[in-house]
């Protein structure tokens, strides 16, 4: 996955590796309970990781932010997506053309230490958003895969492969 396609609603892998071909290639799994950050272009766009992203390759031009407690990823993810977080991730961006952020610098952005239980209601209500995302997808894909079947047509999208195939069904 790219970091831009990480908020694309109805993301659809493109493309494979071959894990055991590639060592170093598990540092770019996505972990539940991270947050992850657009790192250039949109700089600081937040990313929560859950459980069914474990299996995603994410590109290493994104900023992973492992949580010190695991079970508080949510609640720096909705920090990192107020304006306060916002503001603090871009103040120091830099590049003329295509802004850029680095770890070092988001390193250094505070995040309030609030009450821990509330912290903990906070991430709970994230966690469960992004489940509930993932689960509006998986239903859209049935209910794509009904019509494809119905209709007797292929279900992968054919203009993927070959822009210029012949059309003729």
């Amino acid at each position: 996955m790219l970091p831009q396609e990480m908020f694309d609603f109805y993301w659809v892998p493109r493309k494979y590796i071959l894990a055991d071909k590639m060592p170093k290639i598990k540092d770019w799994f996505l972990k539940e309970d991270w947050v992850i950050l657009t790192q250039s272009g949109s700089v600081g766009k937040p990313f929560f990781a859950t459980k069914g992203d474990e299996n995603v390759v994410l590109s290493q031009n994104a900023i992973r932010i492992p949580p010190a407690d695991p079970k508080t990823g949510g609640y720096i993810y909705a920090y990192l997506s107020t304006w306060i977080g916002q503001t603090l991730l871009k103040k120091d961006e830099f590049g003329i053309t295509v802004k850029h952020i680095r770890p070092n610098q988001v390193d250094q952005i505070p995040i309030p230490d609030i009450d821990y239980n509330k912290q903990l209601e906070i991430s709970e209500k994230v966690k469960k958003a992004f489940e509930l995302r993932k689960q509006a997808i998986s239903l859209l894909t049935e209910a794509q895969e009904m019509i494809y079947d119905e209709l007797g047509a292929p279900s992968e999208n054919i203009f993927d492969e070959d822009p210029d195939a012949d059309m003729t069904i």
